[in-house]
């Protein structure tokens, strides 16, 4: 079960084309869990339409998470500055991740306990089961790792503590 409320929202973002998806994760903050509560994961996007999930389009036709849920920064994969740019064109609070992967996985696995993922975020929940490591080595493989690489970014980057007296967002 979710939580109707949450007191804050953020973002993370793994840019992708063909055949590799993009990856966007929305990331709700109730105390000190984490909920991520919606997945986009798709190949054949552009940068602007991707910068629609978040934000919606430009006329409102289409509600973006920024709608639904909240505005907060968006952690993107630092490898694209345009694509981080073209995020800030869109409204979009985007900063550049940090993007350091073994402690990465580790700030991650050291917050499973406080970590849900609603079921409909099937590709994140499918890719816990697939993150590895090399037969051997201390490497990560990099497959089938885009929406946990979005996690990473996210969790690992976002270092704002909750100020006091922090407004609840109803949901």
């Amino acid at each position: 079960d979710l939580p109707t409320s949450y007191d804050r929202f953020f973002y993370g973002v793994d840019w992708g084309f063909y055949p590799h998806p993009a990856a966007l994760l929305c990331i709700g903050q109730r105390d000190d869990e984490y909920y991520v509560l919606e997945e986009y994961y798709e190949t054949r996007n552009t940068t602007g339409s991707l910068a629609e999930v978040i934000a919606g389009d430009e006329d409102g036709a289409l509600d973006g998470w920024y709608d639904v849920y909240g505005r907060g920064p968006a952690y993107c994969d630092p490898s694209e500055p345009a694509n981080i740019q073209e995020f800030k064109n869109h409204g979009i609070n985007a900063k550049k991740a940090k993007n350091d992967v073994e402690p990465g996985i580790q700030h991650v696995t050291s917050l499973q306990d406080r970590l849900y993922v609603a079921e409909t975020c099937q590709n994140l929940i499918n890719e816990f089961n697939q993150y590895r490591y090399q037969d051997g080595h201390d490497d990560v493989v990099k497959e089938n790792d885009h929406a946990q690489d979005g996690l990473r970014y996210a969790l690992f980057s976002d270092d704002s503590a909750l100020e006091g007296g922090a407004v609840a967002i109803e949901w």
